[in-house]
């Protein structure tokens, strides 16, 4: 059994016993890293619980799973959650906002039958408008723009946001703690704000921006 192993044990018993905010976004967290990888199981502790303990930040995330690895095992189902959070946009923080937008985005590329690369760039657009450190947003920009120039602008802003690139030894001696905070997988597995440097070479292969 691996530390995730122990620490999803962990989290769901103090769940069981004290059903509250922080304690179901650590359980749910819990659920998404490996070797346990079940995305389906994090969703269904998700709509179990009850609507009072569950943060805009478990929303997000709902809408992540879904959108995103859920499509991509081909498993995908609509969102519980983003009607509810259309409903409280106006409540929104500018960070929140350029977040709902993305997913918007993201669910329209990996749901929608027909696909307008357009519709796509007014999405995320409109993510970006809001001119807060996002990375991911600017990366689908530069994928699916066809303007030369403003494919590499979407590159290059998208390379100047990172706030951190983390060296592989440095990734084994992060505090174990941090990766179930949900405000950091927001901002590391969703708005991509730190990645690894196998990651740069990866996502900047065909740029290299200085």
């Amino acid at each position: 059994m691996n530390i995730n192993e122990e620490l999803n044990l962990k989290y769901k018993e103090k769940y069981i016993m004290n059903r509250t905010t922080e304690n179901l976004e650590k359980y749910v967290l819990s659920e998404l890293y490996s070797p346990l990888d079940d995305y389906e199981n994090a969703l269904k502790i998700l709509y179990s619980a009850d609507m009072t303990i569950i943060s805009k930040e478990l929303m997000f995330l709902e809408v992540f799973i879904c959108y995103e690895y859920l499509w991509y095992n081909k498993k995908f189902h609509h969102s519980h959650f983003m009607l509810q959070l259309k409903k409280i946009f106006l409540t929104f923080s500018d960070e929140e906002k350029a977040l709902y937008y993305y997913l918007n985005a993201l669910g329209y590329i990996n749901t929608a039958k027909n696909v307008s690369e357009n519709k796509i760039i007014s999405l995320l657009d409109k993510s970006i408008a809001y001119n807060v450190p996002f990375v991911s947003n600017y990366l689908y920009g530069s994928k699916y723009c066809k303007d030369k120039k403003q494919k590499e602008f979407y590159l290059e802003k998208a390379y100047r946001n990172i706030l951190k690139i983390i060296q592989v030894e440095e990734l084994k001696k992060m505090p174990t703690d941090n990766f179930y905070k949900i405000e950091y997988y927001i901002d590391t597995e969703i708005k991509m704000l730190e990645v690894s440097e196998i990651e740069i070479g990866i996502l900047f292969s065909d740029k290299i921006v200085i």
